[in-house]
């Protein structure tokens, strides 16, 4: 009787079990569906090939300035890879014995020197060129009110 009803509705599956054989539309479906469940494994587990991705990483830039409270000089240096080559190349430009690093930045940052009367200074550095240089005006004015930027540098410049 059971089999009856299933031939006069125009379904005919076979039982074997509990496991019903599927038609060819039904397999079709199932091979897209594991397939795409494949993929979204390998994506999971190598990434996606689509992607696009940065070739090689950006390298870091220092830049950095250094400051003679004797002869009231001022070196600087930028783009450089790394911050020790960053502040030498800032002290051998300033060409004073007693030269000192006062101020570095990395990445884009800005640094910046403002020098006042009698070897006052202040130095700061900042995102922009303009809050570096008001950083710096802002700290050299805690000492004397004459103040001047002399360098503001950009370490990736």
């Amino acid at each position: 009787m059971k089999t009856r009803s299933l031939i006069a509705c125009g379904c005919v599956w076979l039982f074997f079990g509990t496991h019903a054989w599927a038609g060819p539309v039904e397999e079709a479906q199932a091979r897209d569906a594991a397939a795409k469940e494949d993929e979204a494994w390998r994506k999971r587990v190598y990434g996606d090939p689509t992607e696009t991705k940065p070739s090689t990483p950006i390298p870091d830039k220092f830049a950095a300035i250094a400051f003679s409270t004797t002869t009231h000089t001022w070196g600087y240096s930028y783009g450089v890879g790394d911050l020790e080559s960053a502040q030498h190349k800032a002290v051998q430009f300033c060409k004073a014995n007693d030269a000192k690093v006062v101020i570095w930045a990395k990445n884009g940052w800005y640094c910046a020197l403002a020098v006042g009367a009698e070897g006052s200074w202040g130095a700061k550095s900042a995102a922009t060129a303009e809050q570096a240089k008001a950083e710096a005006l802002e700290e050299c004015r805690k000492f004397t009110k004459d103040c001047k930027i002399v360098a503001c540098v950009c370490s990736s410049d």
